[in-house]
């Protein structure tokens, strides 16, 4: 791998496959070119549509050239929420399926196992690690914790629970489609029942020909049901009682998707007796004009990328994401970053159509007819 002057980055992720095109130039790193593709690819922790996955990756490396105007032979590929070993033990003979199929497309595949643990080296500081670190990274269909304590790994695992079981919750509770449930969580969720404002709020919508009427305040405890019973308490509880929380002092770092849930640090807080808890933040890290990767969505990706092993260089993470800041912002780096746009279909028109007539049910009485 020495003199590698580009890497390839494949996530497979629950509903999308994530690709980045990066170049080192002077020992600095550009992202040059991002490219997704959105399906079902995951399910329960298990790897689904093995031939689908392989045939979207190959497209997705196929594009990357095109647009790169570079060919390459070389992938590294890498799952989220996988740091767990009983992810591959169970996923073995998919990811080998996976690398065969790449390779007879003239793609070598390597996997890489630690997306998770590299992200957290990038969000959580030295001084976290040893005092006590808990990195949460709540994706779609898993959800992955690490704990970290005087520079030792206590715990890295990964549950088949995630931000999607939160949305089945709520279409299941108003007989509504996944879709529907999935936007109203996204504009009107919350993580948190004690901090919402009015428990008697009323809100009802048009949906395929009926009214769904609804207290907000429901809608918010099937959120925290699901967070505090699976995706939260299922790691945060075993830790109280062993009264981690209480001899150390504890950063709780949120990060994947459902980190985005409003409230959701508020509610955490609730959960242990953590010293602090934040949102874990990569725009000190990126360009500014380089925005699409701000999203919480994209953390394991930017870990992954921040492996300094696969150029080569330096094991020192903090000197060389140090060196990827400065290359980011100095006048001499200039390579273009090509940013997915995010066309609607019709589908999610009509989605955004029927959730904005979204009323409170108090005031607008008159309109239910």
């Amino acid at each position: 791998m020495n003199g590698k002057q580009y890497i390839v980055i494949i996530e497979i992720c629950s509903t999308t496959i994530k690709a980045a095109y990066a170049t080192r130039k002077d020992g600095l790193l550009h992202i040059v070119a991002l490219k997704q593709k959105a399906g079902v690819f995951m399910h329960r922790g298990i790897l689904t549509n093995i031939n689908d996955i392989a045939f979207h990756i190959k497209n997705i490396c196929v594009l990357l050239q095109n647009e790169t105007k570079q060919n390459f032979e070389q992938v590294y590929l890498c799952c989220s929420n996988a740091d767990d070993e009983r992810f591959y033990q169970k996923n073995k003979e998919s990811l080998d399926t996976i690398v065969s199929l790449l390779k007879k497309q003239s793609f070598d595949c390597q996997i890489i196992k630690n997306p998770i643990m590299q992200a957290a080296s990038l969000f959580a500081t030295t001084e976290e690690h040893s005092k006590g670190c808990i990195y949460i990274d709540l994706g779609a269909g898993n959800t992955h914790v690490l704990v970290r304590h005087q520079g030792k790994t206590l715990m890295n695992r990964s549950i088949p629970v995630g931000g999607n079981d939160c949305t089945a919750d709520i279409a299941k509770d108003l007989d509504i489609s996944t879709d529907i449930a999935e936007k109203l969580k996204r504009k009107i969720g919350e993580a948190d029942t004690t901090l919402v404002e009015d428990d008697d709020k009323t809100l009802r919508f048009n949906y395929e020909g009926r009214i769904v009427r609804f207290y907000h305040k429901s809608l918010v405890q099937r959120i925290e049901d699901r967070l505090t019973t699976d995706c939260l308490g299922l790691y945060l509880n075993p830790l109280n009682e062993k009264q981690f929380f209480d001899k150390n002092e504890v950063t709780v770092i949120l990060s994947g998707g459902g980190s985005q849930i409003k409230n959701i640090g508020q509610l955490v807080k609730r959960l242990c007796n953590a010293s602090q808890v934040r949102i874990a933040d990569s725009k000190q890290l990126l360009a500014d004009d380089q925005t699409e990767f701000h999203s919480p969505a994209y953390h394991s990706l930017l870990g992954v990328l921040a492996t300094a092993e696969l150029f080569d260089l330096p094991e020192d993470n903090k000197g060389f994401i140090g060196r990827i800041i400065q290359g980011r912002k100095s006048k001499n780096s200039q390579e273009p970053v090509n940013t997915p746009k995010k066309d609607k279909n019709n589908t999610d028109k009509l989605i955004d159509n029927a959730l904005a007539s979204i009323w409170d049910g108090n005031d607008q009485e008159d309109n239910e007819q």
